[in-house]
Formats: C-alpha cells, sequence, structure tokens
C-alpha cells in the first residue's frame, strides 16, 4: 500500500513539473510566435514604404508646342488637310525632382529628331456653326545619345516609327464681336495606340508602351487687326501596361506593371503682322504632372514632371492655302526629366 501511495505521489509530481515546463514552453512559444508576426508584419510595411523605381513616364510624343499660332482657326469647307511637324531636341542636362542637373548623369546630351505627318479630313456632315473633322498622326522619331561612362547612361531606341494618334475634333466658324475682334476655337478627342518602336532593353523608345487619351481644347483671338493670341489645353491620362522602358537591376525588385500619371499642359503663342504674311512673335509651352507614375501598385513619389520653356517664334502666310510656322524653345523651369532647347518647324498646307 505505501509502495502504491509512492508510486501515485511519484506520479502526480512528475505530471505537475512536466505541467509547469509544458507551460514555459508555451509562453515561450507564444512570445516567439509574437516576436516572428511583428517581424514579419515589419518588413512587410517595410517593403510597401520603400519607394519603387518609376519604370513608365509620361509619353515622349505629347504636342508640347507643336502648334503653335493662330491654332484655333481651321477650315471648316469639306476636304483635307495636310500638315507637317518636324523638331530637333537638343537636351543637354538631366533635372532633379528640385530643378538641378542630376549629380548621377555626366555630360549628358540627347538628340532628338522627328517629323510627324498630321492628316486631317473635314467631312460634309452638317453641325451647328462649325464642322466635323477626323485627324491622324503618325511621327518617326530618332535618338542620338552620349553620356560620360563615369555617370549613368540612358540608352536609345535609334530610329523607327511612333505611336500612331488618331481622334476626332470640333472646328468651329469664325465669331466676330466687337467689330474688330475675331474669336475661333476647335476642340477635340485623341487617342495614342501603343503601335510604335519599343525596346524593352533600352531607356529612350519611340513608343510610350502604353494607350492614353488626350482631349483638348484650341483658341486664338484677334484683339485688334494684325494681333493674334493663341492657346491650347490639353490634359492627358495613361493606361497601365506591362512594357517597362528597362527596368532597373535592384535586388528585390521585378516590374511586373507600371503606369504613366496623369498630366495638363497649355501651348501658348502670340504674334504681329509686321509685313505682309510675315507675323514675328512669342511662343511657349507649360506641363505639370498631376499625379505620381505607379510601378507595380505603388506610387513612385517625388518624380512628376513639369516643364516650362518660352522662346521667339514667326509665323509666314506664304499663300491662301500654306502656312509656315517656326518655333524656338529655351528651357526656363525644368524637372524630372531631359531639358534642353528645342526648335518646331510646322507646315500647314490645306488641298
Amino acid at each position: 500500500m505505501i509502495n502504491t501511495d509512492l508510486a501515485i505521489l511519484e506520479f502526480l509530481t512528475s505530471f505537475k513539473l512536466l505541467s509547469i515546463h509544458w507551460e514555459h514552453f508555451r509562453a515561450v512559444a507564444c512570445v516567439v510566435a509574437a516576436f516572428f508576426t511583428l517581424l514579419m508584419t515589419s518588413v512587410k510595411a517595410q517593403s510597401q514604404t520603400v519607394p519603387p523605381p518609376a519604370v513608365v513616364k509620361l509619353p515622349a510624343g505629347l504636342n508640347l508646342g507643336g502648334t503653335s499660332f493662330y491654332d484655333g482657326f481651321g477650315s471648316t469647307d469639306p476636304g483635307w488637310i495636310f500638315m507637317d511637324y518636324a523638331r530637333w531636341n537638343h537636351l543637354t542636362s538631366v533635372k532633379d525632382n528640385n530643378g538641378d542637373n542630376s549629380p548621377l548623369f555626366a555630360s549628358p546630351r540627347v538628340e532628338a529628331l522627328s517629323n510627324v505627318f498630321h492628316v486631317v479630313y473635314i467631312s460634309p456632315i452638317s453641325v451647328p456653326n462649325g464642322a466635323l473633322a477626323f485627324e491622324a498622326l503618325l511621327p518617326i522619331v530618332g535618338f542620338d545619345s552620349h553620356f560620360n561612362p563615369s555617370g549613368l547612361e540612358l540608352h536609345d531606341n535609334g530610329w523607327n516609327f511612333g505611336d500612331l494618334t488618331f481622334g476626332i475634333d470640333y472646328q468651329s466658324k469664325p465669331i466676330s464681336f466687337g467689330g474688330t475682334s475675331v474669336f475661333n476655337w476647335r476642340t477635340g478627342l485623341d487617342f495614342t495606340a501603343p503601335t510604335g518602336g519599343f525596346d524593352a532593353s533600352r531607356d529612350l523608345n519611340q513608343s510610350s508602351g502604353f494607350w492614353s487619351i488626350t482631349p483638348y481644347l484650341a483658341a486664338t483671338v484677334l484683339p485688334v487687326p494684325k494681333w493674334e493670341i493663341s492657346t491650347r489645353f490639353s490634359y492627358d491620362y495613361n493606361l497601365s501596361t506591362m512594357r517597362g522602358a528597362n527596368p532597373p537591376i535592384i535586388p528585390g525588385f521585378a516590374f511586373h506593371d507600371g503606369q504613366a500619371g496623369q498630366a495638363f499642359w497649355i501651348n501658348f503663342a502670340s504674334s504681329y503682322e509686321m509685313f505682309d504674311g510675315i507675323r514675328p512673335g512669342i511662343n511657349g509651352y507649360w506641363l505639370q504632372q498631376l499625379t505620381d507614375d505607379r510601378t507595380n501598385g505603388f506610387s513612385a513619389p517625388l518624380t512628376r514632371v513639369e516643364e516650362l520653356y518660352l522662346g521667339p517664334g514667326l509665323s509666314w502666310q506664304i499663300n491662301q492655302r500654306s502656312v509656315l510656322n517656326v518655333n524656338v524653345y529655351i528651357p526656363v523651369s525644368v524637372k524630372n526629366t531631359l531639358a534642353g532647347p528645342q526648335f518646331n518647324i510646322q507646315h500647314i498646307h490645306q488641298f
């Protein structure tokens, strides 16, 4: 009986000690689990708060100063209009978010030559006080870039076609007021398809790699004879894409998709007829990116593009059916993009 009691007592003592050890083990396990959960949460939060690189940027083919003098005017007679834009961008600096030259690039130089073929068909469809038109634009773009190997380099895609843009416009008839003043305007909705040259291993491509939607409003006023003031307001909305231009090699980063931010810009120009058909003037444009670029669903802050360019220009009325506009644009304030003087020639011919 005594032996039995001792056996029971030893069994109960062992069970009690085992329970105490189990409680200690469970407590330690809870602490370890809590620490592991906190660590993983911290790592996940940190991975989400580290800004991703901006792989997808605003389209390079935006109409920044391509149209200038007498932009709001246009024919309302049924028929065809052909326009040709030749442009040379001599880009000699890469600006950071403060508008300063980025120290990451040494002696940058990018020459961008482009020619845009623009065809407009004015339909015979009757609309009140104006005309309905359809347009299509196709650019050819060539890059020649040089960077000092001591810094970062941007690699270009050579020569290729750019993205196809097409849309519909409403062109108003001239509106007279005050006896001497004339006002004309046009509004349109353009769509840009990613049909141009795109190489994922290159930084500078002819194609943006994604669809864009661009509504605009152009207007011209002649407050007095021989003096004209023109402007164009444009808005750009870009769709998401899985094509990124040369995503950076960063440990733990893989590009899946991106979306360029939305942007608003204004082209403006003014000229005065000093000689018959010859109008010297000034021109410029101002662009403001409104939302951040996005990479893999996350915003890339401090990458919004801002551009303000000003310069002299000249409009030459060759004859009743042909006009030649020449524009020079000098950078005044630029952020988060390439910068340098730009030269534009626009020829308008109505058939």
